[in-house]
């Protein structure tokens, strides 16, 4: 449960590119990081990371991110899987990694007057490469 509006949620999940999630990313560890507009419901999300191992290349991500509110708007799905794309192509520095990530955001009622959303994450991740679990384990849970 994270103390704002689905709204707010929203704009933050939408926001890639904003200041304040560019810096986030910097902070951990991301190298690049582009999104392709298809539509107002669709986005093309690349994204590449130093995962901080000596010896590994970075990991690049080209997903296909799908967004739907309820009608109600009181809920938010969205859904992020792997594909390939010719702006953003295979490069020989980084490996190529995939991801398929479900968000659900469901608002709930109010706490003392304070807005409530409950976010259930469900991602599944091939980092590419052999990483040990250890490492692997360490990325996953600190990109939560």
């Amino acid at each position: 449960i994270v103390d704002a509006p689905i709204a707010e949620m929203a704009a933050w999940e939408m926001s890639k590119m904003s200041r304040e999630n560019m810096k986030e990313h910097v902070a951990f560890g991301g190298l690049d990081r582009d999104v392709l507009k298809i539509n107002d419901h669709q986005d093309i999300y690349h994204v590449v990371y130093d995962l901080s191992i000596p010896g590994f290349k970075p990991r690049q991500w080209v997903s296909k991110v799908i967004w739907k509110f309820a009608a109600d708007k009181k809920e938010l799905t969205v859904a992020l899987d792997t594909i390939e794309h010719t702006d953003f192509p295979v490069r020989k520095e980084y490996l190529r990694a995939s991801t398929t990530t479900l968000v659900k955001y469901k608002q709930e009622t109010d706490v003392a007057g304070i807005p409530q959303t409950k976010v259930k994450w469900t991602q599944q991740v091939d980092l590419g490469g052999a990483i040990p679990k250890w490492a692997q384990n360490r990325q996953g849970v600190s990109q939560l």
